[in-house]
């Protein structure tokens, strides 16, 4: 899971099937909402997400297949990011790399009240704001 205000490093390549005694790279990569191809191995560009014209972060690709994307820190969202991958006998695929960037949990100060020398009951879980798809607890 990639939050809002952290990285993801990976490989694309990791999972290509190239042909037997071949090798497969990363040609180049299409960012959302552009037309225009980015060669792999350039510097790291900005990435807007089209649906709400938000900065979402940077990304960084190269043609060995490992990409670094930093979210901004208020970014929450999803896009896609299409790329070539190229076998070096010339083969050649595109695909998608979907990226998903969440909210970080949150969770508020608790400040209960009650008079002196009177127990005091509350969940400390009443105002904590989980990730999609995920629970709260208490360690």
């Amino acid at each position: 899971m990639l939050y809002s205000g952290t990285s993801v490093t990976s490989n694309l390549t990791s999972n290509t099937g190239a042909p037997n005694g071949t090798t497969a790279s990363i040609a180049r990569f299409t960012l959302p909402g552009s037309v225009t191809p980015v060669t792999a191995g350039s510097m790291p560009v900005n990435v807007t997400d089209p649906s709400s014209g938000k900065l979402a972060g940077s990304l960084a690709m190269q043609p060995n297949g490992t990409f670094v994307f930093a979210a901004e820190a208020d970014y929450v969202g999803k896009f896609d990011v299409l790329y070539t991958v190229v076998s070096s006998d010339g083969q050649s695929v595109n695909t998608t790399l979907t990226i998903d960037v969440w909210p970080p949990l949150t969770d508020g100060d608790e400040a209960p009240t009650t008079p002196y020398q009177t127990p005091v009951s509350l969940n400390l879980l009443d105002n904590a704001v989980p990730t999609p798809g995920s629970t709260t607890s208490i360690l």
